[in-house]
């Protein structure tokens, strides 16, 4: 996705559910500030929000594509 360090810190806070304020206050840095970042996750992401980060992550740990059956399961 091509995170930058601050940007991977804020996703991270972000997908554990910490608010715009709770996140500026953790880094030490304006609420627009996290707020441009989020921003900027969600585009290098191809997202629109939260939710739909969260979902792209989770599916990017679990490979949700169903398994396709084998020679030996069709005979």
């Amino acid at each position: 996705m091509g995170l930058t360090p601050a940007e991977r810190d804020v996703a991270l806070f972000a997908l554990k559910g910490f608010s715009l304020a709770e996140i500026a206050a953790f880094r030490a840095t304006s609420e627009g500030t996290v707020k441009a970042q989020t921003n900027a996750i969600y585009r290098k992401a191809g997202v629109s929000g939260r939710t739909q980060l969260l979902s792209l992550f989770v599916d990017d740990l679990i490979d949700v594509t169903p398994p396709r059956p084998s020679a030996e399961r069709r005979a």
